[in-house]
C-alpha cells in the first residue's frame, strides 16, 4: 500500500502551551485554529498498575488513535503532537507507559508494557464503534505498540510505529551507544529479550502495519524496521516501510513526515 508524504501538515492548529493540570481539574476546551478540542485527564487500570491517560477530542471525531510516547517521555510530552491528530479528525488518547509520567510500575523495556496498552485499549474500545482503535507508537512506544497489537490483533485495525526497536538482542549487540546496552541489562533482569522483540511475533501482526524510520538513525538503526518489514512480508502480512532520507532518531522534521504518512495510512484503512 503506497503512502505519499506531504511537504507540511495540512491542519491549521495553534501552539498554545498547556501545563499539566492536577487530576481533579475539570476537563477543558481549547480552540486550535478551526478545530475545537476537548482535553480531559484520567487514570485507568493497566496490568496491576494505574495508567495515565490524556484524551483530546475534536467535534465529531471519525476514529480514535492511541498514541504511545518514547523512552524518557510521557503522555504530557505528546499533548502538542496529539493536537495534530485531533486536527485531522481523530480523537486521540495519549498514554504514559508503565514506569513513566503518572503511570505506576517500572519501565521493563516492553515486557508488561504491551499488556497495559491492551488493557487500556480494551477499556477505550467499550465506547468505540466497530472501527476499532488505531495504534501509534514512537521509538520505544513503537516497540510496545507492535507487541500490543500482536497480543490482541482484533482490537487494532492498523498500527504505526516510528523508529521502533524490533529485535532487542540485536539492538544490544550492534549499538554504538554504550548506554543502550546498560539500559537493556538493567531493565531486563530476566534476560528474556525475545519476549520484548516484535520480530518474534511478526506472524501475529495480521493488521496493516506502517513503519517509519530515518535512514540516518544511529540510536535505533533503520535495520530494525527492515527486519520486521521483511518478516511480516514473509508471513503474508501487510507492511509499508517508509524510509526518511537523511533523518535521524526523532526531531521536528521526522515527526512531521511521520504524522503525514500515518494519517494517510490510517485514512486508507477505512476509519
Amino acid at each position: 500500500m503506497p503512502v505519499a508524504f506531504v511537504d507540511q501538515l495540512k491542519v491549521n492548529l495553534g501552539h498554545a502551551s498547556m501545563q499539566p493540570p492536577d487530576y481533579d481539574q475539570s476537563p477543558m476546551n481549547a480552540s486550535y485554529g478551526q478545530v475545537v478540542v476537548r482535553l480531559s485527564r484520567s487514570v485507568t487500570a493497566g496490568v496491576g498498575v494505574p495508567m495515565e491517560i490524556i484524551r483530546l477530542t475534536p467535534d465529531d471525531p471519525s476514529g480514535l488513535v492511541l498514541l504511545i510516547h518514547g523512552w524518557g517521555e510521557s503522555a504530557d510530552s505528546l499533548v502538542a503532537f496529539g493536537q495534530h491528530f485531533a486536527g485531522a479528525g481523530y480523537e486521540t488518547a495519549l498514554v504514559s507507559m508503565r514506569g513513566w509520567g503518572r503511570s505506576g510500575g517500572i519501565d521493563d523495556c516492553g515486557l508488561l508494557q504491551p499488556d497495559d496498552i491492551v488493557a487500556v485499549a480494551t477499556e477505550l474500545s467499550a465506547n468505540q464503534s466497530d472501527s476499532g482503535i488505531y495504534l501509534c507508537g514512537i521509538s520505544q512506544g513503537g516497540q510496545v505498540a507492535l507487541l500490543g497489537a500482536a497480543r490482541e490483533p482484533s482490537i487494532f485495525p492498523a498500527v504505526a510505529a516510528w523508529a521502533p526497536v524490533t529485535d532487542v538482542a540485536r539492538w544490544r549487540r550492534t549499538t554504538i551507544h554504550p548506554a543502550i546496552a546498560d539500559y537493556i541489562d538493567k531493565s531486563c533482569p530476566d534476560g528474556d529479550l525475545r519476549a520484548r522483540s516484535p520480530l518474534s511475533v511478526a506472524h501475529r501482526l495480521s493488521m496493516p502495519v506502517l513503519l517509519v524510520h530515518g535512514a540516518a538513525d544511529d540510536r535505533v538503526p533503520l535495520e530494525q524496521s527492515q527486519l520486521l518489514a521483511n518478516a511480516i512480508d514473509a508471513n503474508g502480512g501487510r507492511c509499508v516501510l517508509e524510509t526518511l532520507p537523511s533523518i535521524g532518531h526523532g526531531g521536528p522534521e521526522a515527526r512531521t513526515l511521520a504524522f503525514a504518512a500515518t494519517t494517510q495510512f490510517f485514512d486508507a484503512t477505512g476509519r
